[in-house]
């Protein structure tokens, strides 16, 4: 396998770590340019228990799924990551990076105050604190306490 789809063990790590702390389901909601993406752990069930699947969110089967990491931090991309125009697929590709070389408390700031939501729950970001910090309490504590 290619050393650059190797060493995504910190983006399982930290879904795992959501779901430790109660969250049964735990998503994370990004983008990369204007491109939504969504982080999911993949079920018991899953055809690959415990894999991150990456997606744009959308429902089964019109969602567009650009690929998985594995719980060992192995990245597949999917046909659609592959297809992205060039401009998409280096944004892409940053993002994970950065996931992937530990910046995901960063990452999930610059979501929140991008959007003015939280990047876990969904919830608009209300108290200053949490405007600030661009993530809610409950869902920082979650994932990064």
């Amino acid at each position: 396998m290619n050393a650059q789809l190797q060493g995504f063990q910190p983006v399982a790590s930290l879904m795992d770590r959501i779901k430790a702390s109660g969250n049964d389901h735990p998503r994370v909601r990004l983008s990369f340019g204007d491109t939504p993406l969504v982080l999911a752990l993949s079920g018991h069930k899953s055809r690959f228990p415990g894999a991150v699947a990456l997606t744009d969110g959308g429902r089964y089967p019109a969602a567009r799924f650009f690929g998985r990491i594995t719980p060992q931090g192995d990245f597949h991309p999917a046909p659609a990551a592959k297809t992205l125009p060039q401009e998409q697929k280096r944004a892409l590709w940053q993002l994970l990076s950065r996931l992937k070389g530990g910046e995901a408390e960063a990452v999930f700031a610059e979501h929140g105050k991008r959007f003015g939501v939280c990047c876990m729950c969904g919830r608009e970001l209300s108290n200053a604190e949490s405007v600030e910090l661009g993530i809610g309490p409950i869902c920082r504590e979650r994932a990064f306490g």
